[in-house]
């Protein structure tokens, strides 16, 4: 294991296994994608219309 894993390793928060420096990017990209944060927001006032909650924002 190189030291940049090594190193990710240990930075990683996650409660579950540590996860791979790739995991870990591809995350960072998913995050950071404008269209699948289009989705959320999407999916998230859906679910609001459907079950009428209020969520904080």
């Amino acid at each position: 294991m190189s030291e940049d894993e090594k190193l990710y390793l240990a930075c990683d928060d996650s409660p579950y296994e540590p996860r791979t420096q790739e995991e870990i990017e591809n995350d960072r990209r998913l995050d950071n994608d404008p269209v699948v944060q289009a989705k959320i927001r999407k999916d998230m006032e859906e679910f609001k219309r459907i079950f009428g909650l209020q969520i904080n924002k």
